[in-house]
C-alpha cells in the first residue's frame, strides 16, 4: 500500500532532509534519525502550517543544539535581507561564545567587515557583545541581536 504525503508531510521531509545533510554530529544526539523521521510521520499532527513549523521545532529540540534552530519564513525573510545588505549594515558577522569565551556572557564577534561601520568602529573579531541598546546579550538568540543591531544601526555608525 502506498500512502500520498501531504504538502505539511513534505516540509517536514525537507527541513528532516536539510537537517540530515548539514548536521555535524551524525549520532543526532544518540537517537535514530531516520526512525524518528518515521515516526514524527505517523505521530505528529500537521494539518496546518503551524502544526508542521511545532512538528519541525520539536524535532530539532531533540538534538539539544543551542545553535540548529528553525526560522519561519517572517524570520528567515527578515535574515536574509540582513546579509544581502550587510555592505550597508552594521557589517558584523555574531556568534555564540565557543573555545577561551565559552563561558563569556553574551554574543561574541566572528568578523568584522573590513571598512565596514563596526570595523571604523574598532569592533574587531572575538570582542564580546554584553549589550545591545542597553538590552544584555546574555540571553539573546543570534538573530534577535542581528534584528536589534540592524534597527540601531543607522544612529551609532
Amino acid at each position: 500500500m502506498q500512502v500520498a504525503l501531504s504538502e505539511e508531510n513534505l516540509l517536514l521531509l525537507e527541513a528532516w532532509r536539510t537537517i540530515d545533510c548539514a548536521y555535524i554530529d551524525k549520532t543526532f544526539n544518540g537517537q535514530s534519525w531516520f526512525r524518528y523521521r518515521e515516526d514524527a510521520l505517523r505521530n505528529e499532527p500537521m494539518n496546518t502550517r503551524q502544526e508542521t513549523y511545532a512538528a519541525i521545532k520539536k524535532m530539532i529540540a531533540t538534538l539539544d543544539d543551542p545553535i540548529t534552530r528553525f526560522l519561519g519564513p517572517e524570520k528567515f525573510k527578515s535574515l536574509r535581507s540582513g546579509t544581502q545588505n550587510a555592505l550597508t549594515g552594521v557589517g558584523l558577522s555574531i556568534g555564540y561564545p565557543t573555545g577561551k569565551n565559552e563561558s563569556a556572557p553574551g554574543l561574541v564577534v566572528i568578523s568584522a567587515s573590513p571598512r565596514g561601520p563596526a570595523n571604523r568602529a574598532g569592533i574587531s573579531s572575538g570582542d564580546i557583545i554584553l549589550q545591545i541598546d542597553n538590552t544584555s546579550t546574555e540571553n539573546m538568540g543570534i538573530y534577535d541581536a542581528a534584528e536589534r543591531l540592524q534597527s540601531i544601526s543607522q544612529n551609532i555608525f
